[in-house]
């Protein structure tokens, strides 16, 4: 940031002195404790093949968030995930996905502004706590014919007293396709969404 600094020798000073009769100083000052953010995360994955057929992934994922700004120090956030999947296709006809993630994020650290206590989430509207379930499935009953469907249920919210957020995502869909001969094809999709979101903020 740069200060400017008008002086006179007039005695006492005056705002209605000439211009002419002001002395321009200005010192440029660098501050790295404005504004710092450092975020640090990684991921571990298994996967576990129990049959050609199935197969199982399980993993951890982290994130560390630290934030200074002013004269706050170590402001900092863990974020954790918990990661699981399973293929299955018992034949050529049929394929599923089914993978889930689960989050809980905590405070670990720093200091708060006076009279509240410290937020487990770095913006008070984000959830600290929440759960992501995805699944996908494809039927191949013949090579002109196959059928897709598709779901997804996202659920979070942020059990602060003080804040009381809660939210979802919902969604599925439906896709099929006909493919008789090479100069024919016909599609059918179907998709539906379910969005909810709700804070209160004291």
């Amino acid at each position: 940031f740069t200060s400017t600094t008008w002086t006179t020798t007039d005695k006492p000073a005056s705002i209605l002195a000439p211009i002419d009769s002001l002395t321009l100083s200005a010192a440029t000052t660098t501050n790295y404790n404005s504004l710092n953010q450092k975020i640090i995360g990684n991921t571990v994955l298994g996967i576990f093949t129990v049959t050609p057929q199935f197969k199982l992934s399980t993993g951890w994922r982290f994130n560390s968030r630290n934030i200074t700004e002013g004269d706050e120090d170590n402001l900092t956030w863990h974020r954790n995930w918990l990661l699981l999947g399973a293929v299955m296709q018992p034949n050529r006809m049929f394929r599923m996905n089914v993978n889930y993630e689960g989050m809980r994020s905590k405070w670990n650290s720093g200091s708060t502004p006076e009279n509240l206590p410290p937020s487990n989430t770095y913006t008070r509207v984000m959830p600290n706590v929440s759960n992501k379930f995805r699944i996908r499935a494809r039927i191949t009953p013949a090579k002109w014919i196959n059928f897709a469907i598709t779901g997804s249920d996202f659920e979070a919210k942020n059990n602060d007293p003080q804040v009381n957020h809660v939210e979802h995502n919902r969604g599925i869909n439906f896709s099929t396709q006909f493919i008789p001969a090479e100069t024919v094809s016909m599609d059918i999709s179907y998709g539906h969404n379910s969005v909810f979101s709700t804070t209160d903020l004291c």
